[in-house]
């Protein structure tokens, strides 16, 4: 096998960052007792305390006593065991000390939280830096960051705020930016969406997106790859990376500061040099990755790949109810490049057959279901998924119609559901649910209830037609690459 170069040193094991994602101790440096502020040290530690870290946990500040239960150690040097891991909450200009204490610990990685390094830029923020990336590879350690989160692997207990999930899954998110990578674990949780493992690598000065791209490529855990990425510093790389990578698994890129404040911001926040807007677009199209614009679009997308068959082709039956939120959703699929043909003659006729009693419904895709005849939503969908001219269907629920009063619409929302989710099991066709917000305060719990229902029954689900239609037109565009 071809030797590797890793962070700082030579591999010729692809899974060489394993070791980070599975170390029997950590300590956590700069943790205070102090309850009237909020200290990152207590939070990482609280974070891995909460998660069941499988290993030994050691806090270290220059306070004395105990924390959270815990012995306080005044230097990682005091520690009487071995140190895998260091988590570093203290100031900049102290960690070139703590790099000689865990060297003399054998310390393999240390994960920077600190910021103020190269991400301010000026001299000293660049100068900061570039000592303590020579002082860490001169003594064989990895460094994750400065300015990050650091790791999240349920699967061994590794956290970075309390109360995340400690269920693992088959995702992967690679950030360089550690609110991203909060915002995606806590808002992919409610989608019923858990990850294998979460990177927040912030400034990247060691171990960087390249090193722990070839890592979750060959990572037996992960099946679905996805990155927020603001800027590299080794361009080549990370195409060569990139290209290895989506040959085995999907590969969902947000490219942050594509416009010109966005690079600003992107320069004061990760001291990442952003690119050219049109250079990425043509690399990430060319490399074979699913390109999004934004975290909602790449947590849609991961959303599909959670739940959603792929669809054989774009042709698309949209169902609701009411002619005006027909036509937005027929709009919306079209211009996210779904298709929504007239539906045959044979299916028109069924569907007229089974609402001939009824008023004010349109059976010509849109499909306009008449609004107090819900009960019959399932054979609608029987009868639509039947079509070998659709393949895939978008209902659009939009419970306002049910009148004003909490309890009516409690009351017809949930059959409407269940229904839902039983027939979605017994046909051949991907379904997307759209739940449109109600728009009042008072109803969002019934919203919020029923959308968790259809997660548990292994659906999709999105506030817009048009959310959907552009993350499902992107998910049937990779299947057919």
């Amino acid at each position: 096998m071809k030797e590797l170069t890793i962070g700082n040193k030579n591999h010729n094991d692809k899974l060489s960052l394993e070791y980070l994602f599975h170390p029997k101790s950590i300590a956590v440096v700069g943790v205070s007792t102090d309850t009237t502020r909020i200290a990152s040290g207590q939070i990482f530690l609280r974070a891995l305390l909460d998660t069941k870290f499988k290993g030994n946990v050691y806090p270290v500040s220059r306070e004395e006593g105990k924390i959270l239960g815990l012995k306080i150690y005044s230097s990682i040097r005091d520690i009487p065991d071995t140190v895998d891991y260091v988590i570093s909450a203290i100031p900049a200009q102290d960690i070139p000390q703590l790099i000689i204490d865990c060297a003399t610990k054998m310390v393999k990685a240390i994960h920077i939280f600190t910021a103020g390094f190269s991400e301010i830029a000026d001299e000293d923020g660049e100068r900061r830096q570039s000592q303590i990336t020579a002082m860490a590879r001169q003594r064989n350690i990895s460094i994750i960051g400065p300015n990050c989160m650091g790791l999240y692997c349920p699967k061994t207990g590794l956290a970075f705020h309390p109360d995340m999930p400690k269920e693992s899954g088959t995702i992967a998110f690679l950030s360089q930016s550690g609110g991203n990578a909060i915002y995606a674990i806590r808002e992919a949780a409610s989608r019923g969406i858990c990850f294998s493992k979460v990177i927040s690598y912030g400034n990247a000065c060691d171990l960087n997106e390249s090193d722990f791209l070839e890592y979750l490529t060959h990572d037996p855990e992960t099946e679905v790859i996805a990155a927020y990425i603001e800027g590299v510093k080794d361009g080549t790389r990370l195409v060569e990376a990139l290209k290895q990578a989506t040959r085995v698994k999907p590969v969902i890129v947000y490219k942050g500061g594509t416009t010109e404040s966005g690079t600003r911001a992107v320069s004061s926040h990760t001291g990442a040099i952003a690119g050219s807007n049109r250079v990425w677009d043509g690399l990430l199209k060319q490399v074979g990755t699913i390109q999004v614009y934004s975290m909602e679009e790449l947590l849609d997308i991961l959303m599909l790949f959670r739940y959603m068959s792929p669809p054989e082709g774009r042709a698309t039956a949209v169902i609701g109810i009411g002619g005006g939120n027909s036509v937005r959703a027929a709009d919306a699929c079209s211009s996210a490049g779904l298709t929504v043909p007239l539906l045959p003659t044979e299916t028109r006729g069924r569907l007229e057959e089974i609402y001939a009693s009824e008023v004010g419904g349109s059976f010509r895709n849109p499909v306009d279901t008449y609004f107090a005849r819900w009960d019959l939503l399932q054979e609608t969908i029987k009868i639509v998924a039947d079509c070998d001219q659709i393949d895939l269907l978008i209902l659009h629920i939009t419970i306002g119609f049910a009148g004003p009063k909490y309890e009516t619409r409690l009351n017809l929302i949930k059959p409407y559901v269940e229904s839902i989710s039983s027939v979605t099991r017994v046909i051949n066709k991907p379904v997307a649910i759209v739940l449109y917000p109600i728009g009042l305060a008072k109803f969002e719990p019934i919203t919020a209830e029923e959308e968790v229902a259809l997660y548990k029954a292994g659906l999709s689900v999105f506030p817009l037609v048009g959310q959907a239609a552009r993350a499902i037109a992107k998910f049937i565009e990779y299947q057919r690459q």
